[in-house]
């Protein structure tokens, strides 16, 4: 189906692929604790603080208390829409709009990017036109 020739193979791209990779695994603890220990519930979007895609959601906690927390979410909201969110009991300044990119945005992208540059290393992908000496005239 797909051949690699071994004699292709770009190191510095798969180095790079596999450095992106490694950089997003400190974040996995939290990022898994805060999924994990979390609860959900429904904020309101208060005010938008740089266009529709940064609201300031305020939301009531489990115990009553008001929080409100500048969010941020690939959905384009306005003043009065509800988005559902998720906090930690213990710390609800802390909470996020819950949708997969708030939540494993980081992980997201480093980890299709390490895909990325470990693929195209592995068919000899250049890293840029100009790494093997050629000139972009």
């Amino acid at each position: 189906m797909f051949k690699i020739d071994r004699s292709k193979i770009n190191w510095d791209a798969i180095f790079v692929g596999c450095f992106c990779f490694v950089l997003q695994l400190p974040f996995l603890p939290s990022t898994l604790e805060f999924r994990l220990y979390s609860v959900v519930t429904y904020g309101t979007v208060v005010k938008l603080n740089a266009g529709g895609f940064h609201p300031e959601i305020e939301f009531t906690t489990s115990d009553g208390e008001r929080v409100s927390f500048a969010g941020s979410t690939t959905v384009h909201t306005e003043v009065g829409d509800r988005v559902e969110i998720r906090y930690r009991l213990k710390d609800p300044y802390g909470a996020e709009v819950n949708n997969e990119l708030s939540v494993w945005g980081i992980h997201t992208f480093l980890t299709a990017m390490a895909a990325l540059f470990i693929i195209g290393g592995l068919y000899g992908m250049p890293l840029s036109r100009n790494w093997r000496g050629g000139s972009d005239d």
